[in-house]
């Protein structure tokens, strides 16, 4: 947006700014983007040397030791965020 404010800088600053070169404006450098709500997708990436890799598989990590703990009756045994998320979690 403010590569394209430069390109009309002028006429605002001269106080001639029509709907033309708003409309202009607008058209090449604002986009609507539709955001849905409550919708979530993970950031995983394929080559594992970035970090979203590395975060998703931390993510895989921490529930597999919190199931085999639930499993195995070990709960105490975790850590104090690890024992949080073990008590919301019901395995039937």
């Amino acid at each position: 947006m403010i590569l394209g404010l430069e390109l009309i800088l002028k006429e605002i600053i001269d106080g001639n700014v029509n709907s033309n070169s708003l409309y202009k404006y607008s058209a090449n450098y604002i986009k609507k983007i539709n955001i849905q709500i409550e919708v979530y997708k993970p950031r995983m990436c394929k080559n594992p040397s970035y970090i979203w890799y590395l975060k998703s598989y931390a993510e895989y990590y921490k529930y597999n030791i919190v199931i085999e703990a639930i499993i195995n009756n070990n709960v105490d045994s975790l850590n104090k965020n690890l024992k949080l998320l073990a008590s919301e979690i019901k395995i039937k």
